[in-house]
């Protein structure tokens, strides 16, 4: 082999050698990076169930109480009246509540056992429980808002107190007419063209 061939196969050699060095390098910064979001995940979101566990979904506010539950592949409202619900409507809910974050801890739980009005826990504004796949059952209820940044108190179960966003509280907040199916409307009947009526 001559000298300038040598050459070359040596060159591709180190450019092959220094390109699997530098994807590994990058997939090793990938994986930590991963393990990094999905450590924050677990720290950051206030419940740990999954959309497809929830089977019943209970909303209790000043607007009012909602029930809505799982009928096979869709979602029936059980009360205030039973319905037909906005399968599109509950699973926004199911979702936002399934991956609801905290923006911070305000107290923890032995604190708000002992002064649950200081965070307005005592009466929340809204209460949201929710029950499993398995019978077990989750509540979020939520408090009043935080003056500094206008986030609001909440607590998961017998949980520390928590900070939620103004946003999550409100997209929460749904009434049965939000849950509601609506009817499509009534298609006005056509006029008659006269086609096929005999002359008089």
């Amino acid at each position: 082999m001559k000298a300038r061939a040598r050459t070359a196969v040596a060159t591709l050699g180190l450019a092959a050698a220094t390109a699997a060095v530098v994807a590994w390098a990058v997939l090793g910064v990938e994986r930590r990076d991963r393990a990094a979001q999905e450590r924050r995940d677990r720290v950051e979101r206030v419940f740990a169930f999954a959309p497809g566990d929830v089977q019943e979904v209970m909303v209790e506010s000043e607007r009012g109480r909602v029930v809505v539950a799982r009928a096979g592949a869709n979602w029936k409202l059980v009360s205030p009246a039973p319905a037909e619900a906005d399968g599109g409507a509950v699973d926004l809910l199911v979702e936002r509540l399934a991956g609801l974050r905290r923006k911070g801890e305000a107290a923890p739980a032995a604190e708000a056992d002992a002064q649950p009005a200081r965070f307005g826990l005592d009466h929340p504004f809204l209460k949201v429980t929710v029950k499993l796949r398995g019978g077990q059952e989750e509540t979020l209820a939520v408090g009043r808002e935080n003056g500094f940044d206008g986030s609001h108190f909440a607590r998961a179960g017998a949980g520390p107190v928590v900070l939620v966003s103004p946003s999550d509280r409100h997209l929460l907040d749904r009434t049965a007419e939000e849950l509601t199916a609506r009817a499509p409307p009534e298609r006005p009947t056509p006029p008659a063209t006269g086609v096929g009526r005999s002359a008089p």
